[in-house]
């Protein structure tokens, strides 16, 4: 089963919305990760190889980034690296998460597709 975390989107350097956190993150080189750094490493990890960080605020998601490992800090803390790519997700409730929870693949919220090629009807294909 593939499994995702919850991770609290909170005021990042770029400032505190999510369109401040894409034009960042846009902004990073391609070839590098983005992380974040938590104190309780995750003990299932082969199951989130394929999955995502999805980051919420408020108790609902906001956009995902997609997970690419978990690596010891020098502080006995461990980075959740990440690929350098914010996908926007759908609004959905998850509670209040704080530090990371995992997410199950079967309840994961869908993406928010943006530029949908013309003459494309979202409603059409489930979206």
């Amino acid at each position: 089963m593939i499994l995702h975390l919850l991770r609290p989107f909170t005021e990042w350097q770029s400032g505190p919305t999510v369109e401040a956190a894409a034009e960042w993150i846009e902004s990073l080189p391609d070839d590098g990760h983005f992380s974040t750094t938590t104190s309780r490493c995750p003990k299932r990890v082969r199951q989130l190889e394929r999955g995502s960080v999805y980051f919420c605020r408020s108790g609902h998601t906001l956009f995902r980034m997609p997970f690419v490992g978990v690596q010891p800090t020098m502080f006995g803390e461990f980075d959740i690296l990440m690929r350098c790519e914010l996908i926007r997700v759908e609004p959905k409730h998850v509670g209040m998460v704080r530090g990371w929870r995992y997410l199950r693949d079967d309840v994961k919220p869908a993406d928010i597709v943006d530029d949908l090629p013309p003459g494309l009807d979202p409603n059409e294909i489930g979206i």
